[in-house]
């Protein structure tokens, strides 16, 4: 978050109460070993920050299970849709059945914070169907909520973090953007309303500043910058798929009407892939393919993480909703799997067929 070097195992220790305030672990004194078990799950480590980055906390468990953490990064300019794919993402990995089936068992990293994620962000929008509010730009930087991602054929856990910051701070060069070089994995996130004619709401042609912002970092930062591709796989998302339903686009319609069930079935991910690409490729949104195109393990893919556009209230001062006949969650996991099975949390043979010839750059 800050790139400061921390001694994990001497810096200090606070432990998180109910009402959100931090307390020093040594002022905790526990008298079992589950009554210490149980502590550690509300523990922190705080980093000093830099000039930049203020003081921060990261959970005591962050690094604790013998594998690489996995830092996903989501990428695209405000109001992209970024916070209602995450929030559709979540909800779904802990409530669907999905994840069960590729042998996947997901929980908390730090469960007060995490619940904390569920009532402020994810039960306003699934449950409320609110819109969410545009991403802060504040200088403080957090990841949004972080899991514990463990799988039954391998035997391993992962930490799984998730950073969603305003892509205003994505498209600025200065040291509080230096996170993007520790990110291990992107979800770019592609808003069709901002190309030109693909959807009824206008467009206009033109890159993303956050993404080619990104991609410029992760070229700078790379030791050997003749390396044809970027040392990150990225899954690239078109989401307010919905948007673009009857309107004859045949590279990619028999996708955005596919049965519920259809995301359980990884095998097709390389031909949505294709689809996607050659549909971004051909109607104008080719200067969005860049940065999935250097990166080194890519997939494209649909979805809708609300299914409908939001309608306007009588109070002009409430908050949006979305209506209820038709707000639905659309084939938002499979780009969290798809960057699962690339980045080794996610094995067996779902994930093999997936990566079945998924080299570099494809």
């Amino acid at each position: 978050m800050c790139l400061r070097p921390l001694n994990w195992d001497t810096a200090e220790r606070v432990v998180l109460d109910a009402s959100g305030g931090m307390l020093p672990e040594a002022e905790l004194p526990t008298h079992s070993d589950a009554e210490r078990d149980a502590q550690l799950a509300r523990t922190y480590v705080v980093c000093p920050g830099n000039d930049d980055v203020p003081q921060h906390e990261l959970p005591y468990r962050y690094p604790l299970f013998g594998t690489e953490p996995v830092r996903i990064g989501l990428v695209g300019a405000s109001s992209t849709g970024k916070s209602h794919l995450l929030a559709a993402m979540i909800d779904q990995a802990r409530k669907s059945t999905v994840m069960a089936r590729y042998g996947l068992r997901v929980e908390a990293l730090d469960p007060q914070r995490y619940h904390l994620y569920l009532n402020e962000v994810v039960a306003p929008f699934i449950d409320g169907r609110q819109e969410l509010l545009a991403t802060a730009d504040r200088p403080e930087l957090r990841y949004s909520t972080g899991l514990v991602v463990t799988d039954e054929h391998s035997g391993r856990s992962h930490s799984v973090v998730f950073f969603d910051v305003a892509g205003g701070r994505l498209e600025r060069p200065g040291r509080e953007s230096d996170f993007l070089n520790r990110l291990s994995a992107l979800l770019c996130v592609v808003d069709p309303t901002r190309i030109h004619g693909l959807t009824s709401q206008g467009g206009t042609t033109g890159r993303d500043p956050a993404f080619e912002h990104v991609r410029q970092r992760l070229r700078q930062q790379q030791a050997n910058p003749a390396l044809p591709f970027l040392p990150v796989p990225c899954a690239l998302v078109v989401t307010k798929s919905d948007l673009l339903r009857f309107r004859g686009y045949r590279e990619i319609d028999g996708w955005l009407h596919e049965k519920p069930d259809a995301e359980a079935d990884l095998s097709t991910v390389e031909r949505e892939s294709e689809d996607v690409y050659a549909f971004l490729g051909a109607r104008g949104g080719g200067d969005w393919l860049q940065l999935a195109g250097e990166c080194q393990g890519s997939t494209l893919h649909l979805a809708s993480a609300t299914g409908t556009g939001p309608r306007a209230q009588a109070d002009q001062a409430a908050a949006r909703r979305f209506d209820e006949a038709l707000f639905r969650q659309h084939r938002v996991l499979r780009p969290l799997l798809a960057l699962l099975a690339m980045k080794g949390v996610m094995t067996g043979p779902a994930a093999d067929a997936l990566l079945l010839g998924r080299g570099p750059g494809t």
